[in-house]
Formats: structure tokens, sequence, C-alpha cells
């Protein structure tokens, strides 16, 4: 009886540590945002010289700064300033119209990440 006892204990204890472990793999495979990250590009660029843009990119700004500080790599984010990330994404966006400003984010930090190391 004890032996069944043990059994039973110890496949709740594996099943229980396989859905955490499978919970911890889908959370760093897949992450949310909220805010502008569906604005698709076109809309960025046409709103380039108004307040709206101006909120599109303070929260490009956010989004980034928010990847750069929960990361425990490089400072990727150390030499860029403003002017430079809204260069870039503006660019992206020309490049990307149906794109969305959240994919262009995330292409920045890729590129900003790989020129850091």
């Amino acid at each position: 009886m004890r032996g069944v006892i043990g059994a039973i204990a110890l496949s709740a204890m594996l099943h229980s540590g396989m859905a955490h472990f499978s919970m911890a793999l889908a959370q760093e495979v897949r992450r949310s945002a909220v805010g502008y990250m569906d604005v698709t590009c076109d809309r960025w660029t046409a709103s380039a010289n108004s307040t709206q843009g101006t909120a599109y990119a303070a929260w490009v700004a956010g989004f980034l700064s928010g990847a750069n500080l929960a990361e425990r790599a490089e400072d990727w984010l150390i030499d860029e300033d403003g002017t430079s990330i809204r260069r870039w994404i503006s660019e992206y966006c020309k490049a990307h119209p149906v794109e969305t400003i959240g994919a262009a984010a995330v292409m920045l930090r890729q590129a900003l990440r790989q020129r850091a190391q």
C-alpha cells in the first residue's frame, strides 16, 4: 500500500512539475504588450509630425527601455536616443508599411542587441 501511495505521490509531483515547466517554456516563447503595438507602419508614417506620432514614438521608447531593463545582458540601448530610434523605426516603416510598430520595435531591439555583442 505504501508503495502505491508513494507512486501516486511521485506521479502527481512529476505531473505538477511538468505543468510548471511547460508554463515556463510557454512564457519564455510568447509575450504580450499593451499600447500601440498593433498600430501599422503606414499609420506611423502618416502621423510623423503630429501629436499622435509623438505618442507612438513614446510607446516605442518605453517598449525598448523596458526590454533593455528586463534583460540581464549587455546594455544595448546605452548609446541610443529618441531621435535615432524614431529615425530607425521610420525607415523600417517606409520599407514595411503593413507591418506593425510593435514588429518594428522588436526588429530594432534585435539589431541593437546584435550590435552590442
